[in-house]
């Protein structure tokens, strides 16, 4: 379900979606199975890397769905799991079509975003099902990430007031801590005999959507809608300041079966463009 936080809910609004859809897809899933305990709030917090409070707090989202209970000494404890009366191509989330991206023995992510944070997020769900044993037949696992360089004067995230750079350094940080996050990724599946081959590249403009190509035959695309107003880590308001909504958003979904005409194939194109013009500019660079 979308998550709608209220003023104040949380310092960190984007987190606590990111880490109820993370829940909410291992519930739905089997990963928690209907009667289980979910696992500690320091291990979750740990391993969806956030705080506890931000997994309290998405526990109770959980819990004001009906999805789970919640029991004082008791834990949190899965009641159900979320209605499954809409499939991923007529209602799309990330989540469904992450949840299988390693049920082929070599798999494929390619992904063009902001700062790529759901992404991010929700892979790692899928490596602690790796390590938890699932997909025992996975080897492989290609990934590109295509993000805006961190020279690149972006036209959103910033503050009205061009002196005042602290949105840019928070995306600067957010940016860097997914790419971080994927590496770690990668030491985790090495662990597990799984071959993580990924690739960063950043490119010089400010996307207006994400897109996600999973294992070369299906694309999620989702526009990134402005918000005014930026809140810092530590809680501070820029007001003067535009953001956009990554985390939940709408998110359209096409497919290489729908044939030659499909937006699939233009999608796609787009991104092996954009990523190809990274190769150009490295080109045009060593010429000069």
């Amino acid at each position: 379900m979308p998550v709608s936080v209220s003023d104040g809910e949380d310092s960190n609004p984007r987190a606590l979606s990111r880490v109820y859809d993370a829940l909410e897809s291992r519930i739905a899933d089997g990963t928690y199975p209907v009667g289980s305990t979910l696992p500690s709030q320091r291990v979750l917090a740990s391993n969806l890397n956030c705080s506890r409070d931000t997994v309290q707090k998405a526990a109770r989202l959980l819990a004001d769905a009906g999805l789970v209970g919640l029991k004082q000494g008791s834990g949190t404890f899965v009641l159900r799991k979320p209605s499954s009366d809409s499939s991923p191509q007529d209602r799309p989330r990330l989540h469904s079509f992450m949840s299988r991206l390693f049920a082929a023995p070599e798999a494929s992510l390619d992904v063009f975003a902001l700062t790529g944070e759901s992404v991010v997020g929700l892979f790692r769900t899928q490596v602690q099902r790796v390590e938890d044993g699932e997909f025992s037949g996975l080897r492989k696992v290609t990934v590109r990430f295509l993000l805006p360089a961190e020279d690149t004067a972006l036209y959103y995230p910033r503050a009205w007031d061009p002196a005042d750079d602290r949105p840019l350094r928070r995306w600067q940080e957010m940016a860097r801590g997914n790419v971080s996050g994927m590496e770690q990724c990668r030491s985790r599946l090495a662990r597990c005999e799984v071959e993580l081959d990924l690739e960063v590249r950043r490119i010089p403009l400010t996307p207006q959507f994400k897109l996600c190509v999973f294992n070369g035959t299906h694309v999620l695309k989702g526009y990134y809608r402005l918000e005014q107003g930026i809140e810092l880590e530590d809680g501070t308001a820029v007001e003067g300041a535009v953001d956009v909504m990554g985390v939940g958003a709408t998110l359209r979904h096409f497919t290489a079966d729908a044939g030659p005409d499909s937006e699939f194939f233009d999608l796609r194109g787009v991104f092996d463009d954009l990523w190809a013009m990274v190769d150009k500019e490295r080109e045009a660079l060593q010429k000069n």
